[in-house]
């Protein structure tokens, strides 16, 4: 008998062999994953598998809750939802590209709000909530409503000027100190103030420039023939001209050197400050025992300036003595209670200081 060779290598077994353990293993595997495919597949029927957790998916609305959904729109404001980090709130998706986006949690707001344009808040209507966030959570500075003050600021105060002319039982020491004190007058050279020196108009104008000269110009200054553009006062002149308080002459000239009469200094002050005559100045005639000596211009301009307490009399507050030549003393006096009346100083105690 002659033997056979053997098969070769990966050639098939002769049927009729029993399986081995491990082909029956893998049949075994083969079934189990047919059954958990089968079983899965069947289940996505009753539920559909979410890689996302819902809440950060957009939700489609019913068809049937569509209608209610658009009346209550205008009233409700919706729940908090997550929208698209870096997308403006109230802004629609170009066309129907979707993009992956990191989503955060941020307040929404009523379609058609969520949807306004951007207004600077100078530009909003008074009606509009300016206290209520807006949509992003931005929540807009409040505007102070109070109008812009007008009042020119108080003058700052510094230490008084000792002049060795003023002592300190003069009867005009307490409107001199004052004024010194913050700057409107400064005295000469050597130290004195010549309170009882009669004052010129270019030294009023001085004064006026350091006491309003803060004050916006009401009109442009002509240029006065006997005021060269080298006078020390030259420009006190021009600006207080310019602010209103004095006037020049006919025939284009100022005259600086003249000296000045009280009732023209009490007049310029009532004038700049836009004081207005009272409805009746009999009262004047009460006032002042030399009311008749008071010019016709005048009498309206005097008796706003005794109104408003910007009339000093000395020695006698009843003696008005318009038409004497004032003095830098009574001037310092006059600038200082126009000052006070336009609420930049404090008012002093003095007997000679006109009451109304």
């Amino acid at each position: 008998m002659t033997n056979s060779p053997p098969p070769p290598p990966g050639s098939t077994p002769p049927s009729g062999r029993p399986l081995g353990f491990d082909e029956l293993i893998s049949i075994v595997i083969a079934f189990l994953v047919l059954g958990t495919v089968f079983f899965w597949s069947t289940s996505r029927r009753e539920q559909s598998f979410v890689l996302l957790d819902p809440q950060i998916l957009p939700q489609q609305p019913d068809a049937s809750e569509g209608d209610r959904q658009e009346e209550d729109s205008a009233e409700e404001v919706e729940p908090e939802r997550l929208v698209p980090f870096g997308v403006v709130p109230g802004l629609e998706p170009q066309g129907d590209r979707q993009t992956n986006v990191v989503v955060i949690p941020a307040p929404a707001r009523e379609a058609a709000e969520s949807r306004r344009a951007a207004v600077p808040l100078d530009a909003r209507e008074p009606s509009e909530d300016l206290d209520t966030p807006q949509a992003g959570g931005i929540v807009p500075l409040p505007v102070d409503p109070s109008p812009t003050a007008t009042t020119p600021d108080a003058l700052p105060v510094g230490e008084p000027i000792e002049f060795t002319d003023v002592p300190s039982d003069f009867w005009a020491r307490p409107f001199i100190s004052e004024m010194s004190a913050r700057g409107i007058i400064s005295g000469f050279d050597d130290g004195t103030f010549r309170p009882n020196q009669p004052i010129t108009r270019a030294e009023f104008a001085a004064m006026l420039r350091e006491a309003f000269g803060q004050e916006p110009d009401k009109r442009s200054a002509p240029t006065f023939g006997d005021v060269p553009a080298d006078f020390w006062a030259a420009s006190a002149i021009q600006k207080s001209y310019q602010i209103g308080y004095i006037e020049g002459y006919p025939g284009n000239v100022f005259q600086p050197t003249q000296q000045i009469p009280r009732v023209q200094a009490l007049v310029a002050l009532a004038t700049g400050l836009g004081l207005n005559a009272p409805a009746d100045t009999i009262g004047i005639e009460q006032t002042y025992q030399d009311a008749d000596q008071i010019p016709d211009y005048a009498t309206g301009k005097i008796a706003a300036a005794t109104e408003s307490r910007l009339v000093v009399n000395h020695p006698n507050p009843q003696t008005l003595e318009p038409n004497q030549n004032a003095t830098r003393a009574e001037v310092a006096a006059f600038i200082h209670q126009a000052l006070v009346q336009s609420g930049r100083v404090e008012p002093v105690e003095s007997q000679f200081i006109v009451q109304p």
